[in-house]
């Protein structure tokens, strides 16, 4: 009857048509959307297992590193002790002699009788030479008062056993004594 109309009543029926499809659509496009989420979770899994490779061997690079510095810097270390013991003995003796601390054979100090106050307060002092007076009393662990290692330390000082240079105590190298009895007269 009004075939004009009929292009129209096609497209009224299209949107219902369209619909449909649309549903069809959406659900295989949740679908797709589920299929993407699965690809970047296994994605982010590849990736943090491939960090942490990545991350394991970089570690694995920076501690061999660290443990070469540090090889090194203790042999650095060693060759500074060893300059610095020559430095303190070339400078120590000639020290001691204008302050009129007589450094010969007479003078040489002694060790302390064994499992005195003085030699535990002097063995502290080798194995930590640097330590203040307070800092020697904790290392003695209380098995000397404070009032004894003071009074020791001071006698060890007396007897060249020991110096005290900035605050801190350190011991006399047996080696400065060796080289002023050679000048002795004896």
């Amino acid at each position: 009857m009004y075939s004009f109309l009929e292009p129209g009543i096609e497209a009224l029926r299209r949107p219902a048509d369209i619909h449909l499809e649309q549903g069809t659509v959406m659900a295989d496009r949740t679908k797709l959307d589920e299929y993407i989420a699965e690809l970047e979770a296994a994605a982010y899994a590849r990736g943090r297992e491939d960090a942490r490779a990545e991350m394991k061997a970089e570690l694995m690079a920076f501690q061999k590193g660290l443990q070469a510095n540090v090889e090194k810097l203790s042999a650095e270390l060693e060759r500074a002790k060893e300059r610095l013991t020559v430095d303190l003995t070339e400078k120590l003796l000639p020290y001691l002699r204008s302050t009129g601390t007589t450094v010969d054979a007479e003078s040489e100090p002694r060790e302390p009788r064994e499992g005195s106050d003085q030699a535990k307060v002097l063995e502290v002092i080798r194995e930590h030479p640097g330590l203040r007076g307070m800092e020697v009393v904790k290392a003695l662990n209380g098995s000397v008062e404070e009032r004894t290692v003071r009074t020791a330390l001071h006698r060890l000082k007396r007897r060249n056993a020991i110096m005290q240079r900035e605050g801190a105590w350190h011991p006399v190298s047996m080696s400065l004594f060796q080289n002023s009895e050679s000048q002795s007269p004896v």
